[in-house]
């Protein structure tokens, strides 16, 4: 991926000139997975550009911890670790808990242009080189790449933040394709053409290209359409137009099952690909509980329309919520809820946004002239390319109630579209909403659940159970961490502290809260045992 920033519209500010959609590809960039993030620019300890395009806020808001990635900046002081007064950006890239980067070859000092980029160049000279057979650990690329440099001077503002022992997570075994549409992919190709169904079939192969049998796991298979050409807007005086080769259009993004080291899977075409023949792509990760795999197909053919497809004018189903499934329409979030959209089509979903509208878009509250386009945000399910998810990461939401209107097409170009409402509460203040038990009444046994703005945070639960005398006559204690916004219920079965039923009739409870800070809030309700 390339990320150009005046590639992006900039927009004014009260604080200078900033470029919105920059941060949220660069964030969005993190939350998914990315194993090298490089940059190149101006920065300091607080950031990166003048146009704050990453910031602390930023960082601290990182969840990605199962998704570390490596970066490299040529840019000044990113990670000026030896400043009493301040922890730098770099730093905090290195040490948040929730994820972040897990090593950096950074700067501590002021840099030069040209002197930056010969050892970018002599980092990735090596990165992907062996030795002996055995990939360079961290250290060893960041001495070899000074070696390449031009500049001693320089060298010595660089600095390596993480384990020099440490080596990239560079895959293990290769994925190979082996046929498409059953045709031998080493002496033809069946063309991918618009609404036709395409089934692609291939292998897990080692360094020899011999198979991998004992290749258990799962294959996340990208197919992406031909390269376009993007402009660049020069939106700064000193700014020119330039343009640049980008491959941003995804025909199918999906999962698929590997066994006994052999995958299939299959897909409609979108009707919106660019009808013109030309070389397409297909990017593979494949994971299994002991190693991994990754390749590339660059010699497919995307390109014409199949006129013998079946007809379809029916829309995708939507069911929207927000981080999991457990989310109803108007409950609390925090100020960065994840969009949870599951989706199913007959034909499939479109994502290759190549025609004006026909984008996964969301909306929020009604401001249609900055939608967001969350095409790359679909992966299709294991079972099959008909159903999948949207997932995407809002950030720094303000207060208050909020609507996000969802629209998303199939390959057909059929569209349809869902609504939620919800809430955001800042997290810093610790909120609880729809406290309930159900079944309510209940004989033998109820189960307490609850709505607070705390998703992946630690919340100790306390519930309170009261007679009407007021006498407390049990208490329920939880540590919950969840994904989403409704915790694990809480089960009772109607008994006291020291384990005798309790007689029918209605008690009081009281719910409260505590997050990791010591905050507390708390809600009352009832509930009746029907005895």
């Amino acid at each position: 991926d390339k990320i150009y920033i005046d590639s992006y519209v900039q927009e004014t500010t009260p604080g200078g000139q900033r470029y919105p959609e920059v941060n949220n590809a660069i964030n969005s960039s993190i939350e998914k997975g990315t194993l090298i993030i490089n940059y190149t620019g101006h920065g300091g300890e607080v950031g990166w550009a003048h146009e704050r395009i990453l910031e602390n806020s930023d960082i601290n808001e990182w969840v990605n911890s199962n998704k570390l990635s490596v970066f490299v900046t040529a840019t000044c002081e990113f990670a000026r670790y030896d400043d009493p007064g301040r922890t730098s950006a770099g730093e905090l890239v290195f040490l948040n808990p929730k994820g972040g980067g897990i090593s950096l070859f950074t700067t501590a000092r002021a840099t030069f242009g040209g002197s930056n980029l010969s050892l970018n160049r002599g980092f990735y000279k090596y990165a992907f080189e062996k030795k002996d057979g055995e990939h360079y650990a961290m250290g060893d690329l960041i001495r070899l790449a000074k070696l390449e440099s031009t500049s001693s001077t320089n060298d010595k503002k660089f600095v390596l933040l993480g384990d020099p022992a440490l080596k990239i997570a560079y895959p293990t075994y290769q994925v190979q394709t082996t046929s498409i549409n059953q045709a031998d992919e080493k002496t033809s190709s069946d063309t991918l053409q618009a609404l036709s169904r395409i089934t692609i079939e291939g292998m897990i192969t080692d360094e020899l290209g011999n198979k991998v049998s004992s290749f258990n796991g799962e294959l996340h298979s990208i197919v992406f359409d031909k390269e376009s050409e993007v402009t660049t807007l020069g939106q700064d005086e000193t700014s020119s137009v330039s343009t640049f080769m980008l491959r941003n259009n995804t025909i199918y993004n999906g999962l698929t099952d590997v066994q006994d080291g052999e995958f299939s899977f299959s897909f409609i075409v979108p009707k919106d690909i660019s009808y013109n023949y030309g070389k397409g792509k297909i990017s593979y990760y494949a994971q299994s509980k002991d190693s991994d795999a990754s390749g590339f197909n660059l010699d497919i053919v995307i390109g014409g329309f199949n006129a013998n497809s079946p007809e379809d004018d029916k829309g995708p189903e939507i069911l929207l919520y927000m981080n999991d499934t457990t989310f109803r329409d108007g409950d609390i979030t925090h100020e960065n809820p994840v969009l949870y959209a599951r989706d199913y089509d007959e034909s499939g979903i479109n994502t290759v946004g190549n025609s004006i509208g026909h984008d996964i878009t969301a909306i929020l509250n009604a401001n249609t002239e900055k939608p967001y386009k969350l095409n790359e945000f679909y992966e299709s399910d294991l079972k099959g390319y008909q159903s999948g998810t949207v997932t995407y990461p809002f950030s720094n939401l303000e207060p208050g109630e909020h609507e996000v209107k969802f629209r998303i097409w199939d390959v057909h170009n059929n569209s349809s579209e869902a609504t939620l409402k919800f809430v955001v509460i800042d997290r810093e203040q610790i909120s609880i909403q729809n406290a309930y038990n159900r079944p309510n009444p209940f004989v033998n046994e109820t189960w307490f659940e609850y709505n607070h703005n705390q998703a992946n945070e630690t919340v100790d639960v306390e519930i309170q159970i009261f007679d009407l005398n007021g006498r407390l006559v049990t208490t329920l204690q939880q540590y919950n961490v969840s994904s989403g916004f409704y915790p694990s219920p809480i089960r009772w079965d109607g008994t006291a502290e020291n384990g005798n039923m309790l007689s029918g009739g209605i008690y009081i409870y009281r719910v409260q809260l505590r997050d990791v800070n010591g905050s507390t809030t708390s809600t009352v309700k009832k509930l009746v045992i029907a005895r």
